[in-house]
């Protein structure tokens, strides 16, 4: 009565199915760890970014200077 309710091979054909479904989530987490790789690239341009931006700054300073001069001649008037 079993056997014509379940069949062998459907049996089977289930646990295949299962053990096929578990090497996808493998994969997936190969990727994860993979797309990881690329977060630290990130910040590596991150921290490139910011020493431009420090290098912008100390050009802006540079431009306060000359604005500093001007206002020598000003004042000696």
């Amino acid at each position: 009565m079993l056997k014509a309710l379940y069949p062998i091979p459907y049996t089977l054909n289930l646990i295949h199915l299962f053990s096929s479904i578990e090497h996808p989530a493998s994969s997936i987490q190969y990727r994860a760890s993979s797309i990881q790789h690329p977060a630290s690239s990130i910040e590596h341009r991150a921290s490139s970014i910011e020493h431009r931006a420090s290098s912008i700054q100390y050009r802006a300073s540079s431009i306060q200077h000359p604005v500093s001069s001007i206002e020598h001649p000003v004042s000696s008037i």
